[in-house]
């Protein structure tokens, strides 16, 4: 077979085409311009072992059982758990980390196909450049929850719960952000009655932040993607809050310990930067 390839590629350097040379040695065309490849490539045509080139990586029992242990403690998927442990400097490949949950029975079906994005992503240059803020009704708890998240980092700079949805409530949230975190260029929210006036006068929410020094930018009607990572967070809410007892333990563990796709796999906190508060309280 060695000869049979090293042969292919001589006559093919000789000026015969392909068809001429699978022709004369009944060989498919697509072997043919394979050995071809592998001959202009510089590769070895001998001794080429029809074994897996990259045949899968066995990892040791310490990191599959911490590949378990993330998986049982946040839920995480093999693209986290990944991220995660090559900031810890633990290099394995998702495929890997796939094999092992799927081995121990923690690689759970999907009940649907995942939808994918199709929206272009942006965000702004620094912290504290732009905050996304919204409301969301918490069905487990009766009340309602309001978030500030930083455009940038996607840092939860403040977070609350209350009884009422209501623009004093968002102020209370916003100041007691601006004290831990700093004061925000510009705030983008959606047209909520707790930011926008519907009778098209000044709302109290905007006459405050003028006082503050902060501009107000209003998403689009009908466009959610605009305060897509406000609207993110409060799917991630969803889907992991019940893990932990307070809406501080769950924000603890989102800025500071959970690793976000979209940054590369730092946490918030790594990317909001220096002085990031310790803790949410």
């Amino acid at each position: 077979m060695e000869k049979r390839r090293h042969w292919c590629w001589l006559k093919h350097q000789q000026g015969w085409s392909v068809r001429t040379i699978a022709s004369h040695i009944n060989e498919p065309k697509t072997t043919v311009h394979r050995w071809i490849r592998w001959g202009e490539e510089g590769r070895q045509l001998t001794n080429l072992s029809s074994r897996p080139r990259n045949p899968h990586r066995r990892i040791d029992h310490a990191v599959e059982d911490e590949v378990c242990s993330l998986r049982r403690e946040h839920g995480w998927g093999p693209d986290k758990i990944r991220g995660y442990l090559h900031r810890s400097g633990i290099e394995v490949g998702q495929s890997t980390i796939y094999r092992v949950l799927k081995k121990k029975g923690l690689n759970l079906p999907l009940d649907k196909p995942r939808r994918k994005n199709r929206y272009i992503r942006w965000e702004r240059a620094s912290p504290n450049e732009l905050w996304q803020c919204d409301w969301k009704w918490v069905k487990e708890q009766s009340r309602w929850l309001v978030a500030f998240i930083d455009d940038h980092s996607r840092f939860v700079v403040s977070a609350k719960m209350y009884d009422n949805a209501t623009t004093e409530n968002t102020l209370d949230c916003l100041l007691d952000g601006i004290r831990r975190c700093g004061t925000p260029k510009e705030i983008l929210t959606d047209h909520g009655t707790q930011f926008y006036s519907v009778r098209r006068g000044e709302s109290s929410f905007d006459r405050k932040l003028k006082e503050l020094g902060v501009g107000h930018i209003m998403s689009g009607i009908g466009k959610p993607t605009t305060t897509g990572k406000i609207e993110r967070f409060f799917a991630t809410h969803t889907l992991e809050a019940w893990r932990y007892n307070t809406l501080d333990g769950f924000i603890q563990y989102y800025n500071y310990i959970r690793p976000h796709q979209s940054l590369d796999y730092q946490t918030p906190a790594e990317r909001f930067g220096t002085g990031v508060p310790k803790v949410m309280t």
